[in-house]
Protein backbone atom coordinates (compact mmCIF):
# COMPACT_ATOMS: atom_id res chain seq x y z
CA UNK A 1 0.00 0.00 0.00
CA UNK A 2 0.72 3.55 -0.99
CA UNK A 3 0.44 6.28 1.69
CA UNK A 4 -0.57 9.43 0.75
CA UNK A 5 -0.52 12.36 2.74
CA UNK A 6 -2.54 15.48 2.65
CA UNK A 7 -2.54 19.12 4.21
CA UNK A 8 -5.59 17.75 5.39
CA UNK A 9 -6.22 16.01 9.00
CA UNK A 10 -7.14 12.46 7.16
CA UNK A 11 -4.81 10.16 5.40
CA UNK A 12 -6.36 7.89 3.09
CA UNK A 13 -4.30 4.99 1.18
CA UNK A 14 -4.14 4.01 -1.98
CA UNK A 15 -3.14 0.09 -3.02
CA UNK A 16 -0.56 1.06 -4.94
CA UNK A 17 -2.32 1.71 -7.82
CA UNK A 18 -3.91 4.79 -6.80
CA UNK A 19 -7.26 3.20 -6.47
CA UNK A 20 -8.56 4.32 -2.89
CA UNK A 21 -9.42 2.01 -0.30
CA UNK A 22 -13.06 3.13 1.19
CA UNK A 23 -12.65 6.07 3.21
CA UNK A 24 -13.46 9.55 3.13
CA UNK A 25 -12.54 13.20 2.24
CA UNK A 26 -14.13 16.54 2.85
CA UNK A 27 -15.23 19.15 -0.13
CA UNK A 28 -16.13 23.05 -0.24
CA UNK A 29 -18.91 23.25 -2.08
CA UNK A 30 -20.07 27.09 -3.65
CA UNK A 31 -22.26 28.26 -6.05
CA UNK A 32 -24.41 25.55 -7.53
CA UNK A 33 -22.59 22.87 -6.21
CA UNK A 34 -23.90 23.83 -2.57
CA UNK A 35 -27.21 21.62 -4.17
CA UNK A 36 -26.99 17.89 -2.89
CA UNK A 37 -29.26 17.03 -5.57
CA UNK A 38 -26.73 18.25 -8.11
CA UNK A 39 -23.88 16.96 -6.22
CA UNK A 40 -25.46 13.28 -5.39
CA UNK A 41 -25.58 12.67 -9.19
CA UNK A 42 -21.68 12.84 -9.68
CA UNK A 43 -21.35 11.64 -6.08
CA UNK A 44 -23.79 9.42 -4.56
CA UNK A 45 -22.39 8.94 -1.14
CA UNK A 46 -21.82 13.02 -0.55
CA UNK A 47 -23.54 14.00 2.85
CA UNK A 48 -23.55 17.52 3.55
CA UNK A 49 -22.23 18.14 7.15
CA UNK A 50 -22.37 21.91 7.70
CA UNK A 51 -21.92 25.38 6.23
CA UNK A 52 -19.52 28.08 6.54
CA UNK A 53 -17.49 30.63 4.81
CA UNK A 54 -14.33 31.68 3.40
CA UNK A 55 -13.34 35.07 4.64
CA UNK A 56 -12.13 37.79 1.61
CA UNK A 57 -13.34 35.61 -1.05
CA UNK A 58 -16.31 36.11 -3.20
CA UNK A 59 -18.10 34.17 -5.73
CA UNK A 60 -17.07 35.61 -9.37
CA UNK A 61 -19.03 34.49 -12.53
CA UNK A 62 -16.39 35.32 -14.45
CA UNK A 63 -15.34 32.00 -16.31
CA UNK A 64 -17.32 30.43 -19.41
CA UNK A 65 -17.24 26.75 -20.26
CA UNK A 66 -17.10 25.28 -23.38
CA UNK A 67 -20.78 25.09 -23.82
CA UNK A 68 -20.77 28.86 -22.99
CA UNK A 69 -22.76 28.64 -20.04
CA UNK A 70 -21.34 30.94 -16.82
CA UNK A 71 -18.90 29.32 -14.29
CA UNK A 72 -18.39 30.32 -11.02
CA UNK A 73 -15.10 30.63 -8.85
CA UNK A 74 -13.42 31.64 -5.72
CA UNK A 75 -12.01 34.38 -6.10
CA UNK A 76 -9.80 36.08 -3.53
CA UNK A 77 -10.47 39.50 -2.63
CA UNK A 78 -8.88 40.66 0.64
CA UNK A 79 -11.55 42.66 1.73
CA UNK A 80 -12.29 41.73 5.11
CA UNK A 81 -16.09 41.89 4.30
CA UNK A 82 -16.08 40.02 2.17
CA UNK A 83 -17.31 36.23 2.78
CA UNK A 84 -18.06 33.53 0.39
CA UNK A 85 -20.30 30.87 1.84
CA UNK A 86 -20.73 27.30 1.03
CA UNK A 87 -21.09 23.52 2.35
CA UNK A 88 -18.65 20.84 3.21
CA UNK A 89 -19.36 17.52 2.27
CA UNK A 90 -18.09 14.23 2.80
CA UNK A 91 -17.77 12.38 0.08
CA UNK A 92 -16.42 8.15 0.07
CA UNK A 93 -12.49 8.51 -1.91
CA UNK A 94 -13.64 6.24 -4.73
CA UNK A 95 -15.70 8.72 -6.46
CA UNK A 96 -12.79 11.89 -5.96
CA UNK A 97 -12.19 10.91 -9.41
CA UNK A 98 -15.99 11.43 -10.78
CA UNK A 99 -15.75 14.63 -9.53
CA UNK A 100 -13.03 16.18 -10.55
CA UNK A 101 -13.84 15.28 -13.93
CA UNK A 102 -17.53 16.75 -13.56
CA UNK A 103 -15.79 19.80 -11.81
CA UNK A 104 -12.67 19.63 -14.96
CA UNK A 105 -10.03 20.12 -12.71
CA UNK A 106 -6.52 20.25 -13.76
CA UNK A 107 -8.66 22.15 -16.93
CA UNK A 108 -9.12 25.56 -15.78
CA UNK A 109 -9.76 24.36 -11.90
CA UNK A 110 -6.85 23.54 -9.33
CA UNK A 111 -7.51 21.83 -5.91
CA UNK A 112 -6.42 23.17 -2.84
CA UNK A 113 -6.84 22.18 0.78
CA UNK A 114 -8.38 24.99 3.15
CA UNK A 115 -9.06 25.25 6.78
CA UNK A 116 -12.28 26.13 7.39
CA UNK A 117 -14.31 26.21 10.70
CA UNK A 118 -17.33 24.05 11.43
CA UNK A 119 -20.59 24.85 13.22
CA UNK A 120 -19.05 23.34 16.51
CA UNK A 121 -15.62 26.45 16.40
CA UNK A 122 -13.62 23.15 15.26
CA UNK A 123 -10.60 23.07 12.29
CA UNK A 124 -11.63 21.63 9.67
CA UNK A 125 -9.60 20.82 6.25
CA UNK A 126 -11.40 20.63 3.03
CA UNK A 127 -10.53 20.43 -0.39
CA UNK A 128 -11.27 23.65 -2.92
CA UNK A 129 -11.56 23.67 -6.94
CA UNK A 130 -10.49 27.14 -7.73
CA UNK A 131 -10.09 28.32 -11.33
CA UNK A 132 -6.86 29.02 -12.33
Amino acid sequence: MTKVKLRAKKIYWTNGKNKPISQTFKVFCYGSNMSSKRLLKRTPSAKALFTTFIPEYKLKLHKRSADKSGKGNAFYTGDKNDKLYGVVFEIDTREKPALDEAEGKGNGYNEEVIALTNDKGEKVSAFILKSR
